[in-house]
């Protein structure tokens, strides 16, 4: 696939980052796994085919969310990804070039987004054909959701009257 994203550079500025576009859910939700930062490596199972070292689990501190800025290399993902879609660290070559496609992490997908694109590779591994960029983007498309969080308070589709709300 395509070669390695670069390593953004790293400038003297920390600009805050703007969450106004996120639902109020993530940013208001903390992990479960809060306060396991010690002894989180017995909460876990590791499945490694064939036995890697560049990856691990990290639980985030109380403060984190999964909208929060991460370091370079981290990916920060929902739980039921792994639980419940079916996925495996690390991406395979069709998920990876999909994220450097799109120029963004797996959370920043929403996890329904995910599952078409674990169907997508099993359906292509039945038909016996290679999972491309180019055919799933045939396929599929992205739409952009309606907007979240603050932004969308005290908004409405027009024609629709606007009921009263505690933010407006």
């Amino acid at each position: 696939m395509d070669g390695d994203q670069a390593r953004p550079s790293s400038s003297g500025s920390n600009p805050q980052p703007d969450y106004s576009w996120i639902a109020d859910e993530p940013r208001e939700t903390v992990s479960l796994f809060v306060g396991c930062e010690g002894g989180h490596k017995d909460l876990f199972i590791e499945i490694q085919n064939p036995p890697t070292e560049d990856w691990e689990v990290q639980i985030p501190a109380r403060g984190r969310r999964i909208c929060s800025p991460w370091g370079w290399g981290t990916i920060p993902m929902y739980q039921i990804a792994f639980e419940r879609l079916g996925y495996w660290m690390p991406f395979t070559d069709l998920e990876m070039a999909v994220f450097r496609h799109l120029h963004v992490s797996p959370s920043q997908l929403h996890p329904n987004s995910m599952v078409f694109l674990r169907a997508f590779e099993v359906t292509t591994s039945y038909l016996g054909i290679s999972p491309t960029l180019k055919l799933f983007f045939h396929a599929f498309g992205l739409h952009r959701s309606c907007p979240k969080g603050e932004k969308a308070k005290g908004k409405a589709f027009k024609g629709v009257e606007k009921e009263s709300t505690k933010h407006g």
